[in-house]
């Protein structure tokens, strides 16, 4: 009998962390269910520390090279059986009560196709909730959400070419489906949040944004597209790459021309030595 809901993690150099996500799995009041652990080719000791729950019922393991998130997101779906999907990372963990808050707003509505709950961030000694109010979403992180998955399979799944704001550029497709979506006005996600600052995770930002505002130019709205314009300029700026930083930020004045921030970073990429000073390639918190 396949399970109602399939947790699948992509696991990649989180040895220090895989082990709390799987057990707030296990720790699930609501019971059908089956976790799904894929490792996306790590090279510390992950996959060892996911060997040791490999014995318990309805934990599936699978490795594989290194082929990022979204693909290993995709591939826990074709592994898994679950009715409903449920995406949580590897350094994150889901409240004991999320499966059975996501399945009561399912029960409710059996058009829904998607389910949005809050979630707890922390980061240092402080902690924050954020809690979905009047059916307007919080945020779209992996483990705030569960999704049907047949419909997840009519969006098209992830874009396995992104490795920023994939779950964003998924959301913006459940968004204009117009589907209906279900919202559960609790904490069902504990979200540790990092600073990924360093160039790879800039980079991965920039050719992200990129994909994403080509593939979906009709549909953005101005403001997101003002957004988006606004943190390629920026990061173009970190990477030295003045020419690009222009063109980005020349961009986002065409659609918000009265913008004085942008204007003043527009006239920062003009001066190499303030722009260094201002935006290093090194993000500190």
């Amino acid at each position: 009998m396949k399970p109602f809901f399939s947790v699948i993690v992509p696991v990649y150099n989180s040895e220090k962390t895989v082990a709390r996500a799987i057990n707030s799995v296990l720790a699930q009041t609501f019971e059908d269910w089956e976790l799904v652990l894929i490792d996306d080719g790590s090279i510390d000791e992950s996959f060892s520390a996911m060997k040791s729950f490999e014995a318990i019922p309805n934990v599936i393991l699978y490795k594989q090279e290194n082929k990022g998130v979204s693909f290993s997101r995709n591939k826990g779906v074709s592994v898994s059986s679950g009715t409903w999907l449920v995406f949580l990372d590897a350094d994150d963990e889901l409240t004991s009560d999320a499966l059975i808050n996501f399945a009561s707003r399912i029960l409710q509505n059996a058009e829904a196709k998607a389910i949005l709950g809050g979630f707890k961030k922390l980061k240092d000694n402080e902690e924050v909730d954020y809690i979905p109010r009047n059916n307007k979403p919080q945020s779209t992180l992996s483990g705030s959400f569960a999704i049907l998955r047949t419909f997840f399979n009519e969006l098209g799944a992830y874009d396995s070419t992104l490795k920023f704001s994939e779950n964003t550029e998924l959301f913006h497709r459940i968004f204009i489906s117009e589907c209906q979506i279900e919202y559960v006005e609790e904490v069902v996600l504990i979200y540790y949040e990092s600073l990924n600052g360093g160039s790879k995770n800039l980079k991965n930002m920039i050719d992200s944004l990129l994909i994403i505002l080509d593939k979906h130019s009709s549909t953005l709205s101005p403001h997101v597209k003002y957004l988006y314009r606004q943190i390629l300029g920026v990061n173009y700026l970190r990477f030295q790459n003045y020419p690009r930083a222009r063109t980005q930020l020349l961009k986002a004045l065409y659609i918000k021309p009265y913008k004085l921030t942008t204007l003043a970073r527009l006239c920062i990429s003009l001066i190499p030595p303030l722009s260094k000073k201002i935006y290093p390639m090194e993000i500190k918190s």
